[in-house]
Protein backbone atom coordinates (compact mmCIF):
# COMPACT_ATOMS: atom_id res chain seq x y z
CA UNK A 1 0.00 0.00 0.00
CA UNK A 2 1.66 3.51 -1.23
CA UNK A 3 1.84 6.33 1.39
CA UNK A 4 -1.23 8.63 1.11
CA UNK A 5 -0.88 12.36 2.94
CA UNK A 6 -4.23 13.80 3.74
CA UNK A 7 -5.43 16.82 5.19
CA UNK A 8 -1.92 18.70 5.09
CA UNK A 9 -2.51 22.68 4.92
CA UNK A 10 1.36 24.49 5.11
CA UNK A 11 4.12 22.13 5.93
CA UNK A 12 4.01 19.58 8.37
CA UNK A 13 5.90 21.88 10.77
CA UNK A 14 3.21 24.07 11.39
CA UNK A 15 0.96 21.05 12.81
CA UNK A 16 -1.57 21.50 15.74
CA UNK A 17 0.95 20.11 18.70
CA UNK A 18 -0.84 17.34 21.16
CA UNK A 19 -3.08 18.37 24.06
CA UNK A 20 -0.81 19.92 26.73
CA UNK A 21 2.43 20.56 24.79
CA UNK A 22 1.71 24.17 24.70
CA UNK A 23 0.88 24.89 28.63
CA UNK A 24 4.45 22.87 29.08
CA UNK A 25 6.63 25.11 26.90
CA UNK A 26 4.70 28.33 28.27
CA UNK A 27 5.83 27.17 31.28
CA UNK A 28 8.90 25.99 31.18
CA UNK A 29 9.88 29.20 29.22
CA UNK A 30 8.19 31.84 32.01
CA UNK A 31 10.54 29.31 34.59
CA UNK A 32 13.71 29.67 32.50
CA UNK A 33 12.57 33.95 31.91
CA UNK A 34 12.71 34.11 35.67
CA UNK A 35 15.68 32.15 36.35
CA UNK A 36 17.70 34.44 33.74
CA UNK A 37 16.18 37.50 35.69
CA UNK A 38 17.50 36.39 39.22
CA UNK A 39 20.90 35.66 37.54
CA UNK A 40 20.61 39.38 36.26
CA UNK A 41 20.41 41.15 39.86
CA UNK A 42 22.58 38.23 41.65
CA UNK A 43 25.51 39.59 39.35
CA UNK A 44 28.17 41.62 41.24
CA UNK A 45 28.58 45.61 40.15
CA UNK A 46 31.48 46.56 37.46
CA UNK A 47 32.59 49.50 40.19
CA UNK A 48 33.48 48.88 43.65
CA UNK A 49 34.16 52.44 45.67
CA UNK A 50 37.82 52.64 46.73
CA UNK A 51 37.51 53.18 50.85
CA UNK A 52 40.67 54.55 52.37
CA UNK A 53 40.40 53.47 56.12
CA UNK A 54 44.29 53.77 57.44
CA UNK A 55 47.32 55.92 56.45
CA UNK A 56 50.17 55.02 58.20
CA UNK A 57 53.94 56.22 56.59
CA UNK A 58 57.64 56.24 57.49
CA UNK A 59 60.25 58.51 56.77
CA UNK A 60 63.38 58.36 58.23
CA UNK A 61 62.14 55.71 61.22
CA UNK A 62 59.64 58.47 62.44
CA UNK A 63 56.23 57.47 61.73
CA UNK A 64 52.79 59.40 61.06
CA UNK A 65 49.26 58.22 60.77
CA UNK A 66 45.52 58.21 61.21
CA UNK A 67 43.82 58.43 64.12
CA UNK A 68 42.80 54.54 64.34
CA UNK A 69 46.14 53.37 63.79
CA UNK A 70 49.17 52.76 66.59
CA UNK A 71 52.17 55.34 65.94
CA UNK A 72 53.42 58.83 68.07
CA UNK A 73 51.89 61.06 65.48
CA UNK A 74 48.61 60.53 64.38
CA UNK A 75 47.55 63.16 62.40
CA UNK A 76 44.97 62.57 60.25
CA UNK A 77 41.03 61.82 61.19
CA UNK A 78 39.67 59.60 57.87
CA UNK A 79 36.25 59.93 59.96
CA UNK A 80 35.34 56.07 59.68
CA UNK A 81 36.95 56.15 55.68
CA UNK A 82 36.75 58.32 53.76
CA UNK A 83 34.86 57.29 50.37
CA UNK A 84 36.39 57.63 46.81
CA UNK A 85 33.31 56.00 44.51
CA UNK A 86 34.61 57.05 40.99
CA UNK A 87 37.55 56.66 39.11
CA UNK A 88 39.36 60.20 39.44
CA UNK A 89 38.40 61.20 43.02
CA UNK A 90 41.22 61.83 44.97
CA UNK A 91 41.95 62.14 48.93
CA UNK A 92 45.20 64.25 49.45
CA UNK A 93 46.49 64.58 53.86
CA UNK A 94 49.44 66.41 54.56
CA UNK A 95 49.54 69.29 57.77
CA UNK A 96 47.13 69.48 59.83
CA UNK A 97 48.34 71.33 63.38
CA UNK A 98 46.07 68.99 65.45
CA UNK A 99 47.92 65.84 67.20
CA UNK A 100 51.88 64.84 66.77
CA UNK A 101 54.99 66.97 67.09
CA UNK A 102 55.56 70.10 65.15
CA UNK A 103 53.02 72.02 66.20
CA UNK A 104 51.09 73.83 63.22
CA UNK A 105 54.07 71.96 60.42
CA UNK A 106 53.01 68.63 62.01
CA UNK A 107 54.08 66.85 58.55
CA UNK A 108 57.23 68.16 58.01
CA UNK A 109 58.28 64.55 57.24
CA UNK A 110 61.73 65.80 55.96
CA UNK A 111 62.68 66.93 59.31
CA UNK A 112 61.69 64.22 61.21
CA UNK A 113 59.98 65.42 64.38
CA UNK A 114 60.36 62.85 67.14
CA UNK A 115 63.48 60.72 65.83
CA UNK A 116 65.38 58.94 68.36
CA UNK A 117 68.01 61.69 68.35
CA UNK A 118 65.71 64.37 69.83
CA UNK A 119 64.80 67.83 67.78
CA UNK A 120 65.33 67.77 64.32
CA UNK A 121 67.04 65.29 62.05
CA UNK A 122 66.84 66.37 58.60
CA UNK A 123 67.06 64.11 55.95
CA UNK A 124 70.76 64.53 54.09
CA UNK A 125 72.86 62.55 51.75
CA UNK A 126 75.35 61.89 54.74
CA UNK A 127 72.16 60.73 56.94
CA UNK A 128 69.27 59.47 54.42
CA UNK A 129 65.98 58.60 55.20
CA UNK A 130 64.09 55.72 53.73
CA UNK A 131 60.09 55.71 52.80
CA UNK A 132 57.65 53.32 53.72
CA UNK A 133 53.54 53.26 53.15
CA UNK A 134 51.11 51.55 54.51
CA UNK A 135 47.20 52.02 53.15
CA UNK A 136 44.32 50.40 54.59
CA UNK A 137 46.98 48.21 56.49
CA UNK A 138 48.82 46.57 53.29
CA UNK A 139 51.95 47.83 52.98
CA UNK A 140 52.63 49.53 49.54
CA UNK A 141 55.25 48.65 46.85
CA UNK A 142 57.11 52.01 46.13
CA UNK A 143 58.70 52.54 43.00
CA UNK A 144 59.86 55.47 40.54
CA UNK A 145 62.00 58.29 41.15
CA UNK A 146 59.86 60.20 43.90
CA UNK A 147 60.16 57.51 46.74
CA UNK A 148 61.52 59.78 47.89
CA UNK A 149 60.16 63.40 48.27
CA UNK A 150 59.04 63.28 51.84
CA UNK A 151 62.65 62.97 52.31
CA UNK A 152 63.16 66.10 50.11
CA UNK A 153 65.29 63.38 48.22
CA UNK A 154 67.37 63.57 51.35
CA UNK A 155 68.49 67.15 50.53
CA UNK A 156 67.31 69.08 53.15
CA UNK A 157 70.16 71.21 54.14
CA UNK A 158 67.84 73.38 56.67
CA UNK A 159 68.07 77.04 57.06
CA UNK A 160 66.24 78.40 54.50
CA UNK A 161 66.27 75.93 52.02
CA UNK A 162 62.84 75.16 49.86
CA UNK A 163 61.87 71.58 50.49
CA UNK A 164 59.05 72.21 47.68
CA UNK A 165 58.22 69.05 45.60
CA UNK A 166 55.19 69.26 42.58
CA UNK A 167 53.37 65.48 41.95
CA UNK A 168 55.66 64.29 39.62
CA UNK A 169 55.21 60.73 39.09
CA UNK A 170 53.14 57.80 40.90
CA UNK A 171 55.24 55.84 43.35
CA UNK A 172 52.43 53.03 44.37
CA UNK A 173 49.22 51.91 41.91
CA UNK A 174 46.98 48.85 43.15
CA UNK A 175 45.82 48.70 39.68
CA UNK A 176 42.03 48.51 38.45
CA UNK A 177 39.42 48.45 40.94
CA UNK A 178 42.39 50.45 43.62
CA UNK A 179 43.98 53.66 43.61
CA UNK A 180 47.06 54.97 42.87
CA UNK A 181 49.50 57.32 44.60
CA UNK A 182 51.63 60.40 44.76
CA UNK A 183 54.19 62.07 47.01
CA UNK A 184 54.62 66.06 46.98
CA UNK A 185 56.16 68.70 49.20
CA UNK A 186 54.38 72.18 50.12
CA UNK A 187 56.88 74.50 51.36
CA UNK A 188 56.08 78.55 50.70
CA UNK A 189 57.98 79.10 54.25
CA UNK A 190 61.72 78.58 53.21
CA UNK A 191 63.53 81.66 51.10
CA UNK A 192 66.12 84.35 51.20
CA UNK A 193 65.71 86.32 54.28
CA UNK A 194 62.99 89.39 53.04
CA UNK A 195 62.99 87.55 49.81
CA UNK A 196 60.15 85.46 48.75
CA UNK A 197 60.52 81.39 47.96
CA UNK A 198 61.90 80.15 44.95
CA UNK A 199 58.47 78.31 43.70
CA UNK A 200 56.71 81.73 44.42
CA UNK A 201 53.90 82.54 44.06
CA UNK A 202 52.19 79.00 44.69
CA UNK A 203 55.06 76.49 46.17
CA UNK A 204 52.21 73.57 47.13
CA UNK A 205 51.63 70.93 44.30
CA UNK A 206 49.36 71.59 41.67
CA UNK A 207 45.63 70.56 41.40
CA UNK A 208 44.24 68.18 43.56
CA UNK A 209 45.53 69.82 46.31
CA UNK A 210 43.44 71.47 48.80
CA UNK A 211 40.98 71.35 45.77
CA UNK A 212 41.04 67.50 46.21
CA UNK A 213 37.63 65.29 46.69
CA UNK A 214 38.83 65.33 50.15
CA UNK A 215 41.61 67.31 51.52
CA UNK A 216 42.93 66.68 54.77
CA UNK A 217 45.02 69.70 56.16
CA UNK A 218 45.24 72.99 57.60
CA UNK A 219 47.73 75.82 56.56
CA UNK A 220 49.42 78.03 59.45
CA UNK A 221 49.92 81.44 59.97
CA UNK A 222 52.51 83.79 59.11
CA UNK A 223 56.26 82.00 59.25
CA UNK A 224 59.30 82.72 57.79
CA UNK A 225 58.25 84.18 53.76
CA UNK A 226 54.81 83.20 54.33
CA UNK A 227 51.84 85.53 55.34
CA UNK A 228 49.28 83.25 55.45
CA UNK A 229 47.92 79.87 54.62
CA UNK A 230 51.30 78.56 54.95
CA UNK A 231 52.51 75.34 54.25
CA UNK A 232 56.10 73.09 55.07
CA UNK A 233 54.69 69.58 55.01
CA UNK A 234 55.10 66.37 52.87
CA UNK A 235 51.78 65.85 50.95
CA UNK A 236 49.98 62.43 49.82
CA UNK A 237 47.33 61.78 47.22
CA UNK A 238 45.58 58.91 47.10
CA UNK A 239 43.40 58.75 43.84
CA UNK A 240 40.59 56.13 42.74
CA UNK A 241 41.81 54.17 39.98
CA UNK A 242 38.89 53.07 37.07
CA UNK A 243 36.81 49.83 38.14
CA UNK A 244 37.90 46.17 38.07
CA UNK A 245 35.61 43.79 35.08
CA UNK A 246 32.96 42.38 37.15
CA UNK A 247 33.72 38.43 38.47
CA UNK A 248 30.18 36.50 38.42
CA UNK A 249 29.98 34.85 41.91
CA UNK A 250 29.02 31.45 41.52
CA UNK A 251 25.46 31.87 42.49
CA UNK A 252 25.26 33.86 39.67
CA UNK A 253 26.94 31.80 37.23
CA UNK A 254 24.74 28.49 38.86
CA UNK A 255 21.16 30.22 37.98
CA UNK A 256 22.54 31.23 34.45
CA UNK A 257 23.27 27.41 34.37
CA UNK A 258 19.67 27.05 35.24
CA UNK A 259 18.18 29.13 32.73
CA UNK A 260 20.24 27.75 29.87
CA UNK A 261 19.38 24.11 30.47
CA UNK A 262 15.63 25.21 30.94
CA UNK A 263 15.56 27.29 27.21
CA UNK A 264 17.68 24.23 26.07
CA UNK A 265 15.08 21.80 27.08
CA UNK A 266 11.86 24.10 26.01
CA UNK A 267 14.12 24.50 22.29
CA UNK A 268 14.45 20.47 22.39
CA UNK A 269 11.14 19.67 23.13
CA UNK A 270 9.67 22.17 20.05
CA UNK A 271 11.58 20.01 17.77
CA UNK A 272 10.54 16.75 19.40
CA UNK A 273 7.14 17.79 19.08
CA UNK A 274 6.83 19.26 15.37
CA UNK A 275 8.27 15.55 13.96
CA UNK A 276 5.64 14.38 15.97
CA UNK A 277 2.79 16.32 14.86
CA UNK A 278 4.39 15.98 11.00
CA UNK A 279 4.13 12.30 11.48
CA UNK A 280 0.77 12.09 12.27
CA UNK A 281 -0.26 14.52 9.49
CA UNK A 282 1.19 11.29 7.26
CA UNK A 283 -1.09 8.70 6.49
CA UNK A 284 -0.39 5.17 5.33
Amino acid sequence: MGIRIANVTGTPWESIPERGTTMRKGSLLTVGAFVFGLASFAAPSASEAVVISQISVTVGGVTWCDTTTACLNQIWNLTGGVNLPTAGNSLVVTQTGTGGLGGAFNFDTSDRFGNPMGGIATCTLVNPCTTSLSINGVAQTLGGGNVNVLADNNLDSGGTHNEFHDWNGVVADTGLGGFRVWFGYADNVHGPVGGVAPCAPNCLPSTPFANATTFIGQGAGATGVCTSNCFDAGAIRIEANGPAPAIPEPASLLLLGTGLMLGGGVARRQVVDRIKSAVRSLKL
